[in-house]
This record gives C-alpha cells, structure tokens and sequence, in this order.
C-alpha cells in the first residue's frame, strides 16, 4: 500500500524514538517545570477536541494523585463560560497544531485570568506563543489524519504524570523507546494484520470498549479514526457504559473491540466479551495477556508500552479497511487537517 497515510504510520516508531531523544536532551526541562506548576496549582482542568481530547485520559488518575483534576472538551469549555475556571487553577491546553479554533479562543478568554500550560506539536503557533510553559511533541509534520503526534501526546503526558508523582524518567522513557520494537514487529506482519482488516471490513457497527484510562484513550482514539480514516460508524464507550444501553445493540452485524492492557483489565473485559460473543457479536481482543476468544496479542510488560503498538495496528486496520472500500485513508473530503471554525 502505498498512500500518504500509510508511510506516516510506518515511519511512526522512528518518530515516536526520535521525539523520546529530543524530549530527553535537556533532561525533560519543561516537562519537569510543567509537574511543578502541576504540583502548585489550586486545580488543573486539561482541554482539547479530537485526538488532543482523546489523550488526556490516559493520565487522569495519576495526576489526581496531587490535585484536583477534570478533563473537558474545548467547545464544551467555551460553552460553559469556561466551567467556573478560578484564579489559582491551571488550564493545561492540548492541540498539536496549536491554531484550532476552539483552542485559540481560550487562549484569548484566559489570558491574565489563569496561567497556560500547553502541549503542541508546533511551537510557533498561537497556542505556543499565548502559554506559560510548552511541552513539544517533537514529531514530525503530519500531512495526513493523526498518527505520529497521537503517540507523542501519549508519551509526554505519561512523562509528565511520572515527574508530578516523582518518579524516574529515564527508566519511563526507557520502556517507551521499548515499545517502539513491537511497533515495528507488527509492522512486520503486515499480511497477518491486512487480513483481519479484511475480516472486519464489512462491519459497520463497530465498538471499542476499554476499562481504564489508557484503554480509553485507544478506544476514544480507534473510535475518531475508523470514522475519519475507515468510514466506519464507530464508536467508544467505558465497559460501564457500554452495558447502560448500548449493549443492546449485540448481533451478527456487530463488531466489539476489547483492550486488555493489564491484568485488572483481564476479568472484567474477558466477562463483557463473553456476554457479547454469547449473544451473537463478534469480540475481538487486543490484549497483553493471553485470553480465550479471538485476539490480536501485543508484546508489553505494561499499559504505557502497549500503546504505542496498538496505536499503530489500529492505524494499520484503518489505511486497509478504507483500501477495501475503495477509499484513502486520511484524505479530507469535508474538513482539513487543522479545524480552524468553531
């Protein structure tokens, strides 16, 4: 295959490595400052839409160790006439151009109100030039639907939930440049993941479901690029949510992606998938442990070395998915890369 989006996503655990170098260059300088201003605030709200929403859950449960913390979308923020923000509080702002609309105007409204912090993949943008500290991605220029940056937004937050808790990075960026290995081994397989794909393609009720935040923020994210990328209709919910209704929706025509990234994953998504399957869907697992059912197994010896390489068999399943339909996956028919209208 040989579209734009498919070579950003084969070159992904270089860039992931090679973001991780710089990152580390200056000691993690403005990561560490960044888990001061954390361990200092009054509360810590974190903003974005799309992909820079969808990765801030990854880190919730960590950084309420120290604070009071919430996550919520950059319209939603807006819409609520920034949700009670207070000086004192910190407002961490995630976009990896820097210049969406939504993400431009709170940097206009909280300016002299409370103290940015930002994370961005361009450190000239809007964004940048309007927060207190920056957090650079280090990742190279993506042309097509998000990859690349998706995996460096997961890596500094991981970085920076270790520096307020303080905890070794070296040792952290250790494991993630580790991860980056089993990203390239499935690469590898390229005919083994092709032909799942190829499995899956016909369905259009998709659901990825997962347990905790680093489950969530791959089934927020696969939910965001198989409409995006693959034109699926789907979406992503907690294991909770998913039985207050949606699972109703179980039957042949039905597809239930589950991520087991631990152990305390293990029983509650291997309970839920036996529900699915006994009532007609189909379940797949992409899991670290081995499970009964079909599964799709990643090497990782924990949650944060998972992400990145099924990051990248998600982004695989897509470009191939989109291929049978005759589609590209990460051309913009409607919007563009950068959402700049609110």
């Amino acid at each position: 295959m040989n579209t734009l989006f498919y070579e950003e996503v084969k070159g992904q655990a270089a860039a992931l490595s090679s973001s991780l170098r710089q990152m580390g260059e200056d000691g993690c300088a403005a990561i560490r400052t960044a888990a001061r201003m954390i361990r200092d605030c009054r509360a810590l709200v974190l903003s974005g839409m799309g992909t820079s929403m969808n990765v801030t859950s990854c880190v919730l449960e960590a950084l309420s160790d120290v604070t009071r913390v919430n996550a919520i979308q950059s319209y939603q923020l807006l819409q609520t006439n920034l949700a009670g923000i207070r000086p004192g509080d910190l407002v961490f702002l995630i976009s990896q151009s820097g210049e969406s609309g939504e993400i431009v105007e709170l940097c206009r409204r909280l300016k002299g109100r409370c103290p940015l912090l930002a994370m961005t993949n361009d450190t000239e943008s809007f964004l940048a030039k309007s927060a207190d500290c920056v957090l650079p991605l280090f990742s190279p220029k993506e042309n097509s639907i998000t990859n690349s940056t998706f995996t460096a937004s997961l890596a500094v937050l991981k970085l920076l939930a270790a520096a307020v808790r303080g905890e070794d990075l070296e040792a952290l960026s250790a494991r993630l440049q580790g991860s980056c290995a089993e990203a390239e081994r499935i690469l590898r397989e390229e005919g083994r993941v092709f032909a799942l794909a190829d499995s899956i393609a016909k369905y259009d009720r998709i659901h990825f479901i997962g347990r905790s935040g680093d489950e969530m923020a791959l089934a927020d994210q696969a939910s965001l690029i198989f409409k995006e990328g693959a034109f699926c209709n789907a979406q992503s919910f907690n294991a909770g949510a998913f039985r207050h209704g949606p699972i109703e929706v179980c039957g042949g025509e039905h597809l239930a992606v589950l991520f087991v990234t631990d152990e305390t994953s293990r029983e509650t998504m291997e309970k839920l998938g036996g529900i699915l399957s006994r009532n007609g869907s189909r379940v797949l697992y992409l899991t670290s442990r081995p499970l009964t059912g079909e599964q799709f197994q990643i090497a990782a010896d924990s949650p944060e070395e998972f992400m990145l390489p099924a990051a990248v068999l998600l982004e695989m399943l897509v470009a191939r998915i989109a291929e049978d339909k005759g589609r590209e996956a990460g051309v913009f028919h409607i919007g563009g890369k950068i959402c700049r209208e609110m």
